[in-house]
């Protein structure tokens, strides 16, 4: 009768599982990790092992995989884990080895790169090719890179290593990148180098006054007076105080105070300021109230175009130029200079919608002037059009030779109101024109003199001479009959 094989581990027999026989590498795998167990008091180490295994003594495949697998620190610190010759160790022993660049009697580098220690390698989801080095070049040039880095990771490899009998192994990728890595230890070692060289001329040491000074106005609570002593001590026999027309000024110190002009200071300082006149009209609301800067328009215009000058050139750059420095002229004198854009385009858009809600809105980030002034600037403009001297609007030759049409009608808006209130009712003229030839002009000036109009009232009263000459013919006739 043969004997039942049992699992020394969980205690069963075939019944349950297939039961396989220790061997040499089974039974120290299994002791070890029983030591390990009893150490750490983990599960099963209440196994009871016999001292000499029988011939029905064995294991389970899932219980001896249970049983064994432990962590590979745990494994490493037994005294015998080094000469362990079980698998796990094995495993270990490999990946410890895998940074050792000589194998076998050979005397060559084993197949990782010298750069990640690693065989295989993707970059953007593409197998890197392992080459190997087949031309000094390479070698000189690596050997070259790592000494001016001092990079000591790589020489300790390679630093008395020929690379092409030892066949050094390395991926095209992790070459590039070495290499650029040395290009920018290159720039930046050059770039301080120049920086220690550089001689630097009166320009450039009087050049970080402004930035020392820059630093000097950080505290926002400091006094004029704190402000002059702070500046005398740091720019000490550097900078001088003057006094010019009863303001107070800093000049270098070899700068005289003849050569500076109060003039000069305030036109650099103040932005020229041009208010709207009385009689205002559309070329001066076109115009606005100030001229933009050219140092400003100069300065956004580097900002917006770049170094492309074809870009800073363009049209698209130069409109919005003069927009963002009119939103800041704007902004800076905080409304009282009124720039072209703030003034037109708040008119155009008070035309277009009729919307007091979006020119308010728009108003507060700054994009134009407010409803009231608008409106204001619309009622300045009815006067002065009313106030004209002539009743043709300019560009227009009065010729009996030029054939002109006027056309009239009426203009309502807002009458869908139940009460009338708020209704406008208009009268809206078009005046059209044929184009003269060029040779015509001077035949179309030798005209007959026309009558003048000198104002609209006149138009009213010769209307209404008009108007009582009719009706007393009509009254003549009806007697007559």
């Amino acid at each position: 009768m043969s004997v039942q094989k049992t699992c020394l581990i969980c205690s069963n027999g075939e019944e349950v599982e297939k039961v396989v026989l220790f061997n040499d590498n089974s039974k120290e795998k299994f002791n070890s990790s029983l030591k390990i167990r009893q150490k750490n008091s983990f599960k099963y180490c209440d196994i009871l092992v016999p001292e000499v295994f029988n011939s029905h003594d064995g294991y389970h495949i899932k219980c001896y995989r249970k049983f064994t697998a432990l962590p590979s620190i745990l494994l490493n610190q037994l005294p015998n884990a080094s000469t362990s010759s079980s698998p796990v160790c094995e495993i270990n022993n490999r990946s410890n080895q895998s940074t050792k660049l000589i194998e076998g009697n050979a005397s060559i580098f084993k197949s990782v790169c010298i750069f990640c220690e690693k065989t295989r390698k993707k970059h953007n989801r593409k197998a890197q090719i392992l080459h190997v080095c087949e031309i000094k070049n390479f070698e000189l040039s690596i050997k070259h890179y790592m000494n001016e880095m001092n990079d000591v990771s790589i020489q300790t490899k390679l630093s008395n290593i020929d690379f092409v009998a030892k066949e050094v192994k390395y991926h095209n990728i992790c070459r590039v990148a070495y290499q650029n890595k040395y290009n920018q230890f290159y720039d930046s070692k050059k770039k301080n180098e120049d920086h220690l060289n550089f001689q630097k001329s009166p320009w450039h040491i009087n050049r970080n006054f402004h930035n020392i000074a820059d630093g000097l106005f950080v505290d926002s609570s400091i006094t004029s007076q704190h402000l002059e002593d702070k500046l005398k001590r740091t720019f000490e026999n550097k900078v001088k105080f003057e006094v010019l027309n009863n303001k107070k000024i800093i000049l270098h110190i070899d700068v005289p105070l003849s050569n500076v002009s109060f003039s000069d200071l305030k036109n650099n300082s103040e932005l020229l300021n041009e208010n709207l006149p009385e009689n205002v009209s559309t070329e001066d609301l076109i115009k606005g109230e100030c001229s933009l800067p050219d140092k400003l328009i100069n300065f956004i215009t580097h900002l917006v175009g770049g170094p492309n000058i074809r870009r800073r050139n363009s049209d698209e750059t130069r409109l919005k130029v003069e927009s963002l420095a009119s939103d800041l002229v704007y902004a800076v004198t905080n409304g009282r200079v009124k720039p072209s854009k703030q003034i037109t385009l708040g008119i155009t858009l008070k035309s277009l919608t009729s919307s007091r809600k979006v020119i308010d809105i728009l108003n507060r980030y700054n994009q134009y002037t407010s409803y009231n002034v608008i409106e204001e600037l619309e009622t300045e403009l009815t006067y002065s059009s009313i106030n004209q001297l002539g009743l043709c609007p300019p560009g227009v030759l009065l010729s009996p030779k030029l054939p002109t049409g006027v056309t009239f009608d009426n203009f309502d808006r807002f009458v869908e109101t139940s009460n009338g209130k708020d209704t406008l009712h208009d009268t809206v003229g078009i005046l059209y024109q044929n184009e003269p030839e060029e040779n015509t002009y001077g035949t179309i000036f030798q005209q007959l003199p026309l009558p003048s109009i000198q104002n609209t009232s006149d138009i009213i009263t010769d209307i209404n001479n008009i108007n009582i000459e009719k009706k007393i013919k009509k009254k003549e006739e009806r007697l007559r009959l």
